[in-house]
């Protein structure tokens, strides 16, 4: 049942992977079963392909040792006896990022909790504080961090409980290109966990895994998946009724974020009172355009990205202008998609260092999302428009999930890039965004 499930999943990758290779990388969480032992974690690769290679390696000390090297036929395969049994750390797997998974089997072999890949776009970046929602009625909770930086990294996982009250703080160094995690017994004692924040002064990926053992004596494991911004909230606002109608917004007047070296992306975190069933939402913002990158100045310079929980099958919107010798607009969208899989529209647009008015529009009822770039005077002077499929009767769910730090989180929007983000996303120094609003009409 286990191997039919994971070859199923296999399948969906197979038909969404890119065809680029990357190096991702793998926690071995080591959870422990009812008897202690470590509980392995799978490694496994698609391939659409009549057959390709990968490489994989457990990282000790900061490098991949003893990488090997897997022909992966068509369909997929398992990558054996890359990390020792028990060991904890980091795989390094070099493949085509959306065809690798991983899971944690059952302990009766029925059944399997899927394990983050962690690759360029999923790592947080540092001052961070991502969200675990922990699964209810577990016997043991681990949490931590994976450390994907080149440096050493000091983190803290902070836990809350049911009434979304701290219980413990837990502070814990983890090395370069590793991972550490801990029993939170040894700081709760009797008390339960409902939600964990994890931070670090380095990129880094949030872990939280629960166990249980069954009656019929099968241990599983669930691990958790990190939520929230890429860094700190700048501001915190909260969807309401607009005046005399039925549809929900929020509206920041002026400045929202300059980019500068220090302080060089801008973060609102949007919350929301319940549930909301979405047909149409709207962004409208100012964008008044610095220079270009002095790293790459063709490269992928950040306009405004829109999301849900995070970047897997929760983008309402990356927008972008790329730079000179290139000169588009783009936006990608994978909201209701299944993982490796989004929607990408673009056109021809020369940016100069001037204000614009942009108003990017994810029409769910009718499967469409528009970008309309507007200079100063409100004129329309590029638009890019494309498909989405957010799936739920083609209605955006937008509806709160955070806790702790978090509570009532349900959309984020961030401005600009970081310093050193990886090729071609490039910081927006001296780039301004102002007069920030969101529109949202209910599903009729």
């Amino acid at each position: 049942m286990r191997r039919m499930f994971v070859y199923a999943a296999l399948i969906t990758l197979v038909a969404g992977a890119p065809a680029m290779a990357a190096r991702v990388y793998v926690p071995m969480i080591g959870a422990p079963d009812g008897n202690g032992r470590a509980m392995p974690t799978e490694i496994w690769v698609a391939n659409g392909q009549a057959k390709t290679a990968v490489t994989a390696g457990f990282v000790r000390g900061g490098r991949v040792a003893q990488e090997k090297r897997f022909d992966v036929e068509g369909g997929g395969r398992l990558l054996d006896r890359v990390a020792g049994t028990g060991e904890i750390g980091l795989v390094a797997v070099d493949a085509e990022e959306m065809a690798v998974s991983a899971w944690i089997p059952a302990g009766d072999g029925n059944g399997v909790s899927e394990v983050p890949v962690i690759g360029p776009d999923d790592s947080f970046h540092a001052g961070a504080e991502p969200g675990l929602e922990v699964a209810r009625d577990y016997e043991r909770l681990l949490v931590g961090a994976a450390n994907v930086s080149d440096q050493a990294a000091s983190c803290h996982a902070m836990l809350f409980d049911e009434s979304n009250v701290e219980i413990a703080r837990i502070p814990f160094e983890v090395p370069a290109k590793s991972l550490a995690r801990h029993d939170a017994a040894g700081w709760l004692g009797a008390q339960k966990a409902a939600y964990a924040q994890v931070g670090c002064d380095r990129e880094f990926y949030p872990v939280a895994v629960t166990t249980q053992t069954g009656a019929d004596g099968a241990t599983r494991a669930i691990v958790a998946k990190g939520t929230g911004p890429n860094g700190a909230c700048k501001q915190i606002v909260t969807l309401a009724l607009l005046p005399g109608d039925r549809q929900w917004g929020i509206t920041l007047q002026g400045l929202v974020h300059q980019a500068t070296r220090s302080n060089p992306k801008g973060i609102v975190c949007i919350k929301a009172p319940q549930e909301l069933k979405i047909g149409v939402a709207t962004y409208e913002w100012d964008v008044t355009v610095g220079p270009w990158s002095s790293r790459d100045k063709s490269g992928v310079h950040n306009a405004a990205y829109f999301f849900l929980e995070r970047y897997r099958s929760g983008v309402i919107g990356n927008i972008n202008v790329v730079g000179p010798n290139k000169d588009q607009a783009k936006w990608m969208q994978n909201v209701g998609m299944p993982r490796g899989n989004n929607t990408v529209a673009k056109a021809a647009f020369k940016a100069a260092r001037v204000l614009y008015h942009m108003i990017y529009t994810f029409d769910a009822n009718n499967k469409r999302a528009t970008w309309t770039i507007q200079d100063a005077a409100h004129v329309t002077i590029a638009t890019v428009n494309g498909n989405v499929s957010p799936g739920n009767n083609q209605t955006l769910i937008v509806k709160p999930y955070g806790n702790g730090g978090l509570a009532g989180l349900a959309m984020v929007a961030e401005f600009g890039n970081y310093l050193g983000q990886h090729h071609p996303e490039e910081a927006t120094i001296d780039w301004t965004y102002a007069n920030f609003r969101v529109t949202l009409i209910p599903k009729i």
